[in-house]
């Protein structure tokens, strides 16, 4: 990840001085400059792939001198000369095969051309400095790093830009404050926690210096637009954003403008600011009104509209560009996003019929996986669980289904096994599960409710008290009691049993009040505790009137207590 970052700083910062060069040339300079900086890209390019793949080994005369860093005095023969132009220059030239030439431009700047062919980069360094009257310092930087040999040529840069480029070969930094000496470092050393925040704020300021140095330049738009596309990798969706909009508002005619205004749009989509994306699409139409990307920004309101969870709204807008585009190359998505959409409102049948009449429409090539699990899913909501088996247990470990799916596909063929009563099989199959999902709380209620079905109640009761231990959220925690609960009732252990029932009784708007009641009275009534059994059974009677079975079997309960109680008057009154 950090080489990935270095690299992508060094490029951008060759790019960023391309067009520096450019913007301080004459016209007449132009062409060589254009050769000069293409040359400039292929060598640092060149040069970081080298930089990174090995380490430079010393030439066979620098090994005598491998402790020290050489400490010459530079300047000696500075010189003015004159150039083509007849403007003066100075040309700093003590190293063979290392030439400075500095230069006051008309703004009052001093610009740097500089030419090095197998210099160390301590000397290139100490030679920069002294041109540019500064005295240099390092730190933290190891002696033999300032021994490896660059190979430079750039022209009328200057001195920050080109302190950037000679540094940035090997990684390293510098800090440049008036009145003190020019500090050679590490990215450790600039006050940032990883070393790949470094590299990417300085990605970000390469890119920032271009666009308020040279707000006029021709790829200031494509700036903004690499900016924001860096921005939008590393998921700073919002920052990205106001990147793209640069492009698509201050410069609605470049090339990149309608791309900028589409990825806009996306960053909104992906910020789950729904309605702002659509504003922006919305605006898009009425820019381009005849373009012919119109039918993929349709595609991206209306998928606005089903991750806003509009189903209704997105079924009629995905029908609408399917009539408008009846030969589209979307009519497969839309075609899911259709069956997907109708799945969501909970018309699984729908659902399916379209599944199936997609299935038969495209090419099985074109047929994924994904579709054969919603399939499965419709026909397993629908109840329809012999044939939603057969589905999942075709796709289970398919290509092209993702870990999810794959994941839920296997729970899917476990709980279709239990439904069926094959319990034995459903046992196996969410063990299975329970290795690939991160369930286990879940797995182990369903296997101990298989347990119970076998009448293995004291494996059952076993299991469930694990899960009863693992289950961390409550959102299982009545269930598992409850199945907990009946396990002990069914093996005649009321006194435990009771106790659970009766904590699932403490919350009236339990899903499981009814039948916490009716059983923890039944528990009672086995335990021949007959009074504490009547209050039990007295509730139950107005809460089971849509029950007739249940409430006549109450009836009798509460009678045979009365009558063991010997109150036969109340025992023959309960019976009438």
């Amino acid at each position: 990840m950090l080489i990935k970052y270095k690299k992508e700083a060094i490029l951008v910062l060759v790019a960023i001085f391309s067009c520096i060069g450019v913007s301080y040339c004459d016209d007449s300079e132009v062409d060589n400059v254009l050769e000069v900086e293409q040359q400039l890209l292929e060598s640092m390019q060149s040069r970081y792939n080298e930089i990174y793949s090995s380490v430079l080994k010393e030439e066979s005369h620098d090994k005598n001198n491998a402790s020290e860093i050489d400490k010459e005095k530079y300047g000696r023969y500075a010189v003015s000369e004159e150039n083509s132009s007849g403007k003066v220059v100075k040309v700093f030239k003590d190293i063979k095969g290392l030439r400075i030439v500095k230069r006051l431009h008309e703004f009052g700047i001093y610009l740097y051309s500089i030419n090095a062919n197998q210099i160390k980069l301590g000397d290139v360094l100490n030679q920069i400095a002294l041109s540019a009257d500064l005295k240099i310092e390092y730190e933290m930087i190891e002696p033999q790093f300032l021994r490896k040999r660059v190979d430079l040529s750039l022209k009328n840069i200057p001195l920050r830009d080109l302190l950037e480029i000679v540094t940035g070969i090997f990684g390293f930094d510098f800090i440049q404050k008036e009145n003190n000496p020019l500090k050679i470092t590490i990215p450790s050393n600039m006050g940032f926690e990883r070393p790949e925040d470094y590299f990417q704020n300085k990605i970000v300021k390469m890119y920032r210096t271009l666009q308020i140095k040279y707000p006029n330049n021709e790829n200031i738009p494509e700036t903004h637009y690499k900016l924001a596309n860096y921005f939008y990798s590393l998921g700073l969706k919002l920052f990205a954003s106001q990147e793209y909009m640069v492009v698509a508002e201050k410069f609605p005619k470049h090339p990149l403008a309608k791309e900028s205004l589409m990825k806009m749009g996306q960053c909104f989509m992906d910020i789950k600011d729904l309605q702002k994306a659509r504003d922006i699409y919305n605006k898009y139409i009425e820019r381009y009104p005849h373009d012919e990307a119109l039918e993929n920004v349709y595609w991206a309101i209306t998928n606005s509209w089903f991750v806003d969870g509009k189903y209704d709204i997105a079924i009629t807008l995905y029908e609408k560009i399917l009539e408008m585009y009846p030969l589209s190359g979307l009519s497969s998505k839309i075609r899911e996003r259709i069956a997907l959409s109708y799945m969501k409102t909970g018309n699984y049948s729908k659902a399916f019929d379209l599944f199936i009449a997609l299935k038969k429409r495209i090419n099985p090539v074109d047929w994924s996986a994904e579709n054969d699990f919603l399939i499965g899913e419709s026909l397993y909501q629908m109840s329809m669980i012999a044939d939603a088996f057969v589905v999942f247990t075709s796709i289970v470990g398919k290509d092209g289904l993702d870990e999810e799916k794959n994941s839920l596909a296997m729970l899917r063929v476990a709980e279709c096994l239990d439904k069926m009563d094959r319990c034995v099989e459903a046992i196996q199959a969410y063990k299975s599960w329970m290795l690939e999902a991160d369930k286990q709380t879940y797995g182990m209620f369903s296997i101990g409710k298989c347990l119970r079905r076998l009448d293995l109640y004291t494996q059952a009761i076993r299991v469930l008290n694990d899960a009863m231990v693992l289950n961390d959220t409550d959102e299982q925690d009545e269930d598992i009691k409850f199945e907990l609960a009946m396990s002990y009732y069914d093996n005649s252990q009321y006194e435990n049993a009771l106790k659970l029932f009766e904590d699932i009784l403490s919350d009236e708007s339990s899903e499981k009040f009814v039948d916490s009641n009716f059983y923890g009275a039944e528990s009672l009534f086995f335990k021949k505790d007959y009074k504490d059994a009547i209050p039990f059974y007295e509730k139950l009677v107005p809460l089971l009137v849509m029950d007739t079975n249940r409430q006549q079997h109450v009836e009798k309960r509460l009678a045979v207590c009365y009558q063991n109680l010997g109150q036969f008057s109340k025992a023959m009154e309960t019976y009438k």
